[in-house]
């Protein structure tokens, strides 16, 4: 199950050593997620004759839940443990609760944040589930235009991230872009200086070069490292698409907008083919550019959705869902800002309670 939350599986074998310790030093307080974590990645627990098991799957992300409601995060250490915990009953939701991912990741950065943004950000492995809540959070505020509880520190020696690969100094420009978005939404504002921030993210996202480590084609293979090339690409592309619809409604400007979702999804097409293997980790930069799709096209790739998504086929449904109700509503008016497309919209890895 590692491995589909990583852009390599290599990473499986040294994410599983780093767990184990901490799950040994923490059983008590991690025990129910790991047990509603596996049981619900187990293959068929949410078929209908599962019963039981599916019963006791709830019933230990329940308490997981529970646990990470009255948790407190004081020390490196009690912070390593809340995040692991959260990520534990996030991946239980990707699977089984898509409408609780944003709730539970959200729960768990706002935890850790006293201690996060006053530790020290040089070794990235100790926090090796952080860009993945973090990126969790931002689909769900994008879609929502919520603010993220916090801002992604960037180690500062090169490296590749296991959920992120090479993009992980770029996560802080999403952050940026949820927190104009989150402007923008509250009504009548002055855009001057919103707008200058705009353009301030556009100019170093074109002009962003990743650093990949000296070891870095030693440690991937080909395919490996085609796969995170085109994810800098595309991420890249999504954060300028992005930043073009917080300037330019759909209806306004619409040339540039389709080229960057037309390179988007021509890099994911190719790089399947080249590859015969799915890009992982970029279901984020497929839904903004499938947004931008008129006629058949849209079908073409609503048929695809689920294998170009990646994690859980309820993950791959619920973005087809959103996908769908976000067209209807942009077929509804001829010009619509992003604020009132993601208002008409079916709620994106959002509910209004946790379970």
């Amino acid at each position: 199950m590692l491995d589909l939350f990583s852009v390599s599986d290599k990473f499986t074998e040294p994410v599983r050593r780093q767990v184990i310790p901490q799950l040994l030093l923490s059983k008590s307080t991690l025990l129910d997620g790991l047990l509603a974590c596996a049981i619900s990645w187990a293959g068929d627990v949410d078929d209908s004759g599962n019963f039981r098991r599916l019963t006791a799957c709830y019933r230990h992300a329940s308490s997981a839940i529970a646990t990470l409601m009255t948790l407190e995060a004081t020390s490196p250490e009690t912070m390593m443990e809340a995040l692991m915990l959260g990520a534990l009953v996030s991946s239980f939701a990707v699977k089984l609760r898509v409408n609780d991912v944003l709730a539970i990741c959200s729960r768990t950065l706002a935890l850790i944040k006293p201690i996060y943004n006053t530790s020290d950000p040089k070794e990235p492995e100790p926090l090796v589930f952080m860009s993945c809540m973090v990126m969790w959070e931002i689909r769900g505020c994008l879609f929502s235009c919520g603010m993220p509880t916090l801002r992604f520190r960037t180690p500062e020696k090169s490296y590749v991230d296991r959920h992120a690969g090479l993009c992980a100094s770029v996560i802080p420009c999403f952050y940026d872009v949820c927190k104009l978005s989150h402007a923008l939404s509250k009504g009548p504002v002055d855009t001057t200086d919103i707008y200058m921030e705009l353009e301030s993210i556009e100019e170093y996202v074109r002009t962003w070069q990743p650093e990949p480590p000296e070891d870095f084609t030693d440690r991937f293979d080909t395919v490996e490292v085609t796969h995170m090339l085109c994810q800098v690409q595309v991420m890249r592309q999504a954060l300028l698409l992005i930043a073009h619809r917080l300037r330019f409604p759909f209806g306004v400007n619409d040339g540039p907008a389709q080229i960057l979702s037309l390179t988007i999804l021509s890099q994911l097409e190719t790089t399947l083919t080249a590859t015969r293997s799915i890009v992982r980790c970029v279901d984020l930069a497929l839904l903004v550019a499938c947004l931008e799709l008129k006629g058949a096209e849209r079908q073409k790739w609503l048929n695809d959705i689920t294998k170009f998504t990646g994690f859980s086929p309820q993950f791959g449904e619920h973005v087809k869902q959103t996908l769908e109700s976000f067209w209807a509503g942009m077929d509804s008016f001829e010009i619509l800002s992003w604020s009132e497309l993601v208002k008409l919209g079916s709620p994106f890895l959002r509910n209004q309670h946790l379970i």
